[in-house]
């Protein structure tokens, strides 16, 4: 990235000496894009975690129907009592 960096910027620069001066933005937009992958990856697994424990609860809640269990409209209001 350096070396792209300096023939873009500086493209009559032929030494490494001249590389010095982007050696600190290199690092620093290598940082960035690190930062930026790692906040990618954590929104993914947080996604992941939220869609398997949705598919938890839709399927706990299929299998509690199922069962036969009365559900809150099935159960008698208080003014039938």
């Amino acid at each position: 990235m350096a070396i792209a960096r300096l023939r873009a910027k500086w493209p009559d620069a032929k030494t490494f000496t001249a590389l010095v001066a982007y050696i600190a933005d290199v690092a620093d937009e290598h940082d960035q894009q690190q930062r930026r992958e790692t906040h990618r990856r954590e929104q993914i697994r947080l996604q992941h975690e939220t869609q398997q424990r949705m598919a938890k609860q839709v399927a706990a809640r299929k299998q509690f129907e199922a069962s036969g269990e009365p559900t809150g409209t099935d159960c008698p209001s208080r003014s039938d009592r």
